[in-house]
């Protein structure tokens, strides 16, 4: 995972955000070159596979020899004969990512703002603190309820932003836990991937999404994925924002 990247003194935070003074900065460069992966690999992918198609079909052969024939065994079964859905495992990647990304900027941003003691003479209050912050890690929903319970941040009220945040979350599930194949709760969302022509999908466009339910996978594609981690950037700027407010306004009360 993502998160387990580094662990300096038993809490987890990635490299790259300790390189940044605001976390928000090493979001955006992480998420940025995820958008700029799925953007620029996919085309190079296509592009070697026709010219592996046109040199095939410039050699003189065997006129007996089918054409597609010769393309898919010189591809092997390491490229899935020619036709192995490599675009669809770079935008899984990259979603997936950007969500691992986000939970840890959120976990990290949270502790900055709220968890800054030095326990090093209170080892058990240490244990206890390096507890709660390793369920931040693990359990979003209860990183969710510790910043309105310390940050004075309500995410759940944060009404468009909390939904591209489940949309994201939901999609996250299913392309980990269910190999990418629709699930239920997925296909409950009002934001659910609809499949469409343009995907060129090979099944019947169902008239409910609940038909594609652990049959089908969730067709990706760049601008799709491309939404799924704008928004998600968009709303760690929004959370941040927030919780500053509130620290910078908890600081006047104290003072005022």
């Amino acid at each position: 995972m993502v998160a387990e990247l580094m662990k300096p003194n038993g809490v987890v935070m990635l490299t790259e955000l300790r390189a940044y003074s605001d976390p928000y900065d090493a979001l955006r460069e992480q998420l940025e070159q995820l958008r700029g992966l799925i953007k620029r690999v996919p085309p190079l992918i296509q592009a070697d596979r026709e010219r592996r198609w046109t040199e095939v079909g410039q050699r003189p052969g065997d006129p007996e020899t089918d054409m597609v024939y010769i393309y898919e065994t010189e591809a092997g079964p390491e490229e899935g004969y020619g036709y192995a859905p490599y675009d669809q495992i770079l935008y899984s990647t990259a979603i997936v990512t950007a969500w691992e990304s986000f939970h840890v900027y959120l976990a990290h941003l949270l502790e900055r703002r709220c968890l800054k003691y030095n326990l090093k003479d209170h080892p058990v209050l240490g244990s206890l603190v390096d507890a709660e912050r390793s369920r931040w890690d693990r359990q979003f929903q209860f990183l969710v309820d510790r910043y309105d319970q310390f940050g004075g941040v309500k995410l759940r009220k944060l009404a468009v932003t909390w939904e591209d945040i489940l949309h994201a979350q939901e999609l996250r599930n299913a392309l980990v836990h269910n190999l990418g194949y629709y699930t239920a709760n997925y296909v409950k969302r009002p934001d659910a991937r609809w499949p469409s022509e343009a995907d060129e999908v090979p099944y019947t466009i169902p008239e409910t999404l609940e038909e594609l339910v652990n049959r089908q996978q969730i067709p990706l594609g760049e601008s799709f994925t491309d939404g799924v981690i704008t928004k998600l950037l968009a709303a760690a700027k929004v959370i941040g924002d927030q919780l500053y407010e509130e620290e910078t306004a908890g600081g006047r009360t104290a003072s005022g």
